[in-house]
């Protein structure tokens, strides 16, 4: 599954290696006065525009047309947003479409988002941002309108270990966990190129953002500190502190919940005011799977948290639903798997030491080693965890690891990201160090070698060299019978435990520098053949 994918990486790192493109970080030459002025001012333009984005905003459509709501929305922020109406006609929909939306202060740019739901192929469309105005049109517009934008990555290209830049993995990275199908390599519009020391891409607005916030989260992880661990995934999303505020809404108890076709809709709006979070229905994504917020749902409860009810009810639809930035949105699973959430998680603690005997890859550089530390990991994931939704078996799933940081780059349905988390915090609370690993004993039985010796003298000066011997290594240990030291011609026959052979070896190396010859001797004789 992910591993046919890995050992692809493996190969292309090695022969991908940096083309040893490298910048200095300040220009050899000064830049005249005012070079900047034209750029600065449009960018304090652009930042402007989106701190308006960023406004909480309230809004009640019902039927309205879509050419309507974004004249209300903009008087409400004081910017201008317009309709490509053009765009709009080429696939299929008119600027005076109705939609049907209800919010209460809710962050601009998310009521934009929200407002195509509630429209027939409403993911066909979005905005972008045109100097200081907002022009909704169709997606294969804004794909021709590309917002280009330079990323200085200097403290994620350079570790010790390397001698450049290293483009290739960091591209590689974000090319397969940000808005994957988009890029050039698989024939979409957007393009990343490496500069100065940094990336200079090209992607829609909502692409740039996904951007920003995945080398955020890169720079978060590597600033985790190794005496306080904290494997908490970080969220790759700009509103994920607003996430957890679902989450505790949903965790609410509720007592004798009674649904008896009951719509959809109405269903929503119960649980909305009991959690006090609000709650939106993509009609469009549940167009595609033939529903509509008039289902019935039939269904009780003596006693249960409102995320429980929720899913019980969405899942009697084949119907989910995720968080984004402070309420939620029912949604299906094609809908989630199309727009999967990104996540980085630390697994520092989970990596298996690196082993320098790995004779497979020893001929690789030390970065490409170590992603097969991650190799364990990966295929206990992607073996568990929903193993149809990776990319390897035809789905979505991302599972990419970030070897700088100790993470794993996970693109994957909410769903799946709680299996995930629950996995790995089973197996960092139940997991058990591995047992200390005891040095076998020596082997003690004595054995008989014959050491073959070149002195002058005859059989009295072997007796004497023999005796020597004996007052010299291991004395007192000699017994004459089972251990012993006996002359045989020019050979002295000696047996003694293996530690005590060694230091015999020693000794007649200082004395002789002879290379003795062992003898097997059968276990319980007493004597030995040479």
């Amino acid at each position: 599954m992910i591993m046919p994918r890995l050992l692809l990486l493996l190969s292309l790192t090695v022969a991908l290696a940096p083309a040893g493109l490298s910048w200095a970080e300040e220009p050899p030459v000064t830049l005249t006065s005012g070079y900047f002025d034209d750029l600065n001012a449009e960018q304090a333009k652009g930042e402007q525009l989106r701190e308006k984005l960023e406004q909480p905003v309230s809004c009640e459509f019902v039927d309205t047309p879509l050419i309507e709501a974004a004249k209300f929305l903009g008087e409400k922020a004081g910017i201008e947003i317009r309709i490509d109406s053009s765009s709009l006609e080429d696939i299929g929909l008119a600027a005076d479409v109705p939609v049907n939306l209800s919010l209460q202060n809710v962050r601009l740019k998310t009521v934009l988002m929200l407002l195509r739901m509630t429209v027939a192929d409403g993911d066909e469309i979005g905005y972008l941002i045109d100097g200081d105005r907002i022009i909704i049109r169709s997606l294969p517009s804004i794909n021709d309108h590309l917002r280009i934008a330079f990323y200085p990555c200097a403290d994620l290209l350079f570790d010790a270990s390397s001698d450049g830049p290293q483009y290739d993995s960091l591209i590689h990275l974000l090319e397969s966990c940000v808005a994957a199908y988009s890029w050039e390599r698989i024939g979409g519009p957007a393009v990343i190129r490496p500069q100065s020391n940094g990336l200079v891409i090209s992607q829609t607005d909502d692409g740039h953002e996904m951007v920003a916030a995945f080398l955020a989260a890169i720079r978060e992880a590597k600033k985790i500190p190794t005496d306080q661990y904290d494997p908490a995934p970080i969220e790759v999303s700009e509103s994920a502190d607003l996430h957890e505020s679902v989450h505790q809404a949903l965790r609410a108890t509720l007592t004798d919940v009674d649904f008896h076709d009951t719509a959809l809709l109405d269903v929503v709006r119960l649980l909305s005011d009991q959690c006090k979070v609000q709650m939106v229905i993509n009609e469009d994504a549940l167009r595609d799977i033939g529903l509509s917020p008039d289902v019935a749902i039939t269904d009780q409860w003596k006693s249960a948290t409102a995320e429980r009810i929720l899913r019980d009810v969405l899942a009697s639809i084949d119907a989910t639903y995720v968080g984004r930035d402070g309420l939620i949105e029912i949604t299906t699973p094609e809908r989630l798997l199309k727009y999967p959430q990104l996540k980085l998680y630390p697994v520092q603690d989970l990596l298996p030491a690196p082993s320098d005997a790995d004779v497979e890859y020893s001929d690789l550089d030390a970065e490409v080693r170590r992603f097969r530390q991650y190799r364990p990991l990966l295929e206990t994931l992607a073996g568990n965890i929903a193993p149809e939704s990776w990319e390897e078996l035809g789905g979505d799933g991302v599972c990419e690891p970030i070897v700088s940081v100790d993470a794993l780059a996970i693109a994957q349905t909410p769903e799946n990201h709680r299996q995930i988390e629950r996995l790995l915090a089973t197996i960092r609370r139940e997991r058990q160090a591995a047992p200390e690993k005891k040095t076998p004993e020596p082997p003690t039985a004595p054995v008989v070698i014959s050491y073959p010796l070149d002195i002058d003298g005859g059989e009295a000066a072997m007796n004497v060299f023999a005796q020597t011997l004996s007052e010299e290594v291991a004395p007192g240990s000699w017994d004459g019978k089972q251990l012993y030291v006996r002359v045989a011609g020019n050979r002295l026959l000696v047996k003694q435990t293996p530690q005590t052979q060694r230091q015999v070896r020693r000794w007649l190396d200082q004395v002789m520098q002879v290379a003795p010859k062992q003898i097997p001797v059968p276990q319980g004789s007493s004597g030995g053949v040479f």
